[in-house]
Formats: C-alpha cells, structure tokens, sequence
C-alpha cells in the first residue's frame, strides 16, 4: 500500500467550492488526484498538459510538476477530490490502475465511495496542498501532520482511497470499446474534422449521423477525447481561422465565412476567447 503513496500523509478527500476566475495551486508534485465536478466546471493544468471537466464528470491526473484548478466559467463551483503525494512506485502505479488524464461521467458507486471519504471528515489533514515544493519540507509537514493522526483513520482513509482509484479503473476498462474509439464515434469525428466550416453544423445532426443518441455521443466524446462535440466543433474552426489569419491576405469577413462562423463580430469574440488575442493581434505575430 506505501509503495503508491506518500505513508506520512496517505489518501486525502475534500469538498471544494469556487467562485468563478477563482484559481487554486499550484500543488507542487509528484502528486495525483481524482477530481469530480459536483457543481460547475474546473480546468486542470499539470505538466503543460489541460483538461476541462464539467458537471458530472470526473478525472484522474498524476503530475511530476505541480497542478493547478481553475474555474473560469461558471459563477458557482464544486469540486470533490481524492488525493496525495507520491511514494516509491507512485507513479507507475498510478498509470496501470487509472488510465491519466481520461475523463468520463462519473458513476453512483464512485460518488457514493468519494462522499464517505468527506461524510467521515477524512479531508482534516487536507492543508498537506500547502506543502512546500521540496522533499524536506513534504517529510517535515507530513511527520506533523501523521502525529495528530490515529492509525485506524489513517487505514480507513486509504481503503476508501485506492477503492476510488480502483472504482475509476473499471469504469474506464469495464468493456473493450473503451481501449480504442467506437465506430460512432470514428464517424462524428471524422465528419466534423470535414465539415467544420459549415455554420449550420449541431451536434443533434451530428447524433443522427453517428446513429447515437444526442447525450451518448456528448458523453462519448468527453470520455474518449476530453470536450464535448461543441467544444470540438470550436477548436477546429478557431485553428483553422488563426492558420489562415497567419498565412493568408484574406480579410477578417472572409476568414469568418471560410472557418464557419455566422458573422465577423462573432468571429473575434470566440478567436478572443479560444487564444487571448484578437485576430489583428494574432496576424502581427
């Protein structure tokens, strides 16, 4: 059981809530954790690697680094997490029972296992987040946190911890289709990276092509490729409007038309939002 994580501190569970522009971090690792969205959405950063996760979905994400939560969406925000430093094998532990950095819709037995960590108050040694980045001062903090900590909370604390991390695993790998993309969703993929462009693309003819169900394909894309088909959608038009703002002449109307937004005004603004530049500030590059 040490081998996965850091014996001083063990599993750590907390119910977290955020205002919106509210960031939290960075946690300096090696450090890991098992986030679900109650409420809202959050943006983790770990590693130069970020993941979005909205309400009802989950994640588990390991970083050498340090992490960061930001909530840059939603006026309310909720989180649940299981979490904790490292010990020897961690890492490589952590890879084969969780697959990183996959996120999918949470399920009943995953929350229910998560609130009994937070219902029996097992969040109290939760400021170890405020641990320093160097191992002394992690060893230094986790000796006096451990020395106000009974032993059977500690062993409560990690059951609960690694039955969260093998409740995620099943669900990632419960059926075979979860090792490559389905076929449906191949097609809805493959069909948006050709017809981006096209401003009357919905996800509700997208579901009709893939022959699934409007939230099935939502959830498939979550689960597989880390957004929704929306947020897809966007990411491709934005990419292929900021490569023809830094190789072409055309005009910022013609860019819009040609990347499959409705009109210029609506163009910039998501152009603003996707690269934190306007398109004049994104073609003097």
């Amino acid at each position: 059981m040490h081998q996965f994580i850091n014996h001083l501190n063990s599993f750590l569970f907390g119910r977290y809530s955020h205002q919106k522009n509210n960031k939290y971090g960075p946690i300096p690792g090696p450090y890991f954790v098992l986030v679900y969205v109650e409420q809202g959405s959050c943006t983790v950063q770990y590693d130069g690697k970020e993941k979005d996760i909205e309400a009802g979905f989950c994640g588990a994400f390991a970083s050498s680094e340090s992490f960061t939560f930001w909530h840059n969406k939603h006026n309310k925000n909720t989180i649940i997490s299981c979490e904790g430093y490292f010990g020897q094998m961690g890492l490589k532990s952590f890879k084969a029972i969780t697959g990183i950095g996959q996120i999918m819709p949470i399920s009943k037995e995953l929350i229910s296992l998560l609130n009994i960590g937070v219902s029996l108050n097992l969040n109290k040694n939760s400021n170890v987040r405020l641990i320093a980045n160097s191992e002394k001062a992690r060893l230094n903090m986790g000796i006096a946190l451990d020395k106000g900590s009974d032993f059977l909370s500690k062993e409560y604390r990690n059951a609960i911890g690694y039955a969260c991390m093998r409740s995620h695993s099943y669900e990632l790998r419960k059926d075979d289709e979860h090792a490559l993309y389905p076929n449906f969703l191949l097609v809805a993929k493959d069909f948006v990276d050709g017809n981006f462009n096209d401003e009357n693309l919905k996800v509700s003819n997208l579901a009709k092509i893939a022959t699934v169900s409007e939230q099935h394909l939502i959830n498939s894309f979550y689960r597989y490729i880390g957004m929704t088909p929306s947020r897809y959608i966007w990411s491709k038009r934005a990419k292929y409007a900021r490569k023809l703002l830094m190789e072409t002449n055309l005009s910022q109307q013609e860019i819009a038309y040609n990347s499959g937004y409705k009109s210029t005004p609506h163009f910039c603004r998501q152009i603003k939002i996707h690269f934190g530049k306007t398109p004049n500030e994104i073609r003097n590059i």
